[in-house]
């Protein structure tokens, strides 16, 4: 399933820093990092393998290794670049082909997420 930009569903983290901040007083920086990507990873494989989406677009080192490492993906196809440095990839999760984009660090500007779709496989 391929959603067109405006109807994609877009699953955040985000929280105001005096809520990070507590968050990570009690669980520890590395631990409330953790439960957040493997949060997040969890999510993407329910849409993946219980929805039928198609194609993820996932922000932030940490988390795309845990989406990829949850999705099964052990070989990528990389594809055509969405921003400099930033290409698409397909590879295969329990016997389907998905397409992930994986953005991490400062690459790509503000529109990126919108503007993917574009150059998206």
């Amino acid at each position: 399933m391929r959603w067109p930009p405006a109807a994609t569903p877009s699953p955040r983290a985000g929280a105001r820093l005096p809520e990070v901040a507590a968050a990570q007083s009690t669980l520890g920086a590395s631990r409330s990092a953790a439960l957040l990507e493997g949060a997040l990873a969890e999510l993407a494989a329910f849409a993946v393998h219980e929805l039928g989406v198609s194609h993820v677009l996932v922000a932030g080192g940490e988390t795309s290794g845990a989406v990829t490492a949850r999705l099964g993906l052990e070989r990528l196809l990389i594809g055509a670049q969405a921003a400099p440095g930033v290409p698409w990839a397909v590879s295969l999760s329990a016997g389907r082909t998905i397409a992930v984009l994986l953005k991490s660090g400062n690459f790509g500007g503000p529109s990126l997420f919108s503007d993917a779709w574009e150059a998206a496989p």
